[in-house]
């Protein structure tokens, strides 16, 4: 099944950005398309540096005109992959996350969702959100 993973991100720092990015493009199970919109006051030039200069297989588009759930829509628009993945652009994935939603796609199932950790900053504590 082709995957596609969709982040929207809005002036963010570039870190947290690229971390994101990597836990995608780490992933168990093989994306076809990577599309960062970034629809943010300004072009955020160094994660697109980033992305040219490592010659990563990550669309980039530059679209300050769309919200954020227009921009996941846009992102949508442009894939032909049967299966789209969104993540949000200050969140990780752990690398076996694609791969064991993709297993429980089925033709009786079209979404699936996970549960997630929130880890709050500066103490180091970690809260894990259950299904």
């Amino acid at each position: 099944m082709k995957v596609a993973a969709i982040i929207v991100t809005h002036d963010r720092e570039p870190d947290v950005v690229r971390r994101a990015l990597q836990s995608v493009m780490d992933q168990r199970y093989p994306l076809d398309d990577i599309i960062l919109i970034d629809n943010g006051v300004q072009c955020n030039s160094d994660i697109k540096n980033w992305i040219d200069g490592n010659n990563l297989r990550i669309r980039y588009l530059y679209t300050p005109e769309l919200s954020g759930p227009e921009a996941r829509n846009h992102g949508a628009s442009l894939t032909d992959c049967e299966a789209i993945c969104f993540l949000d652009d200050d969140d990780e994935w752990y690398p076996n996350k694609v791969h064991d939603q993709i297993q429980l796609l089925t033709d009786d199932v079209c979404l699936v969702t996970s549960p997630f950790i929130l880890e709050l900053p500066g103490n180091g504590s970690r809260e894990s959100i259950p299904e």
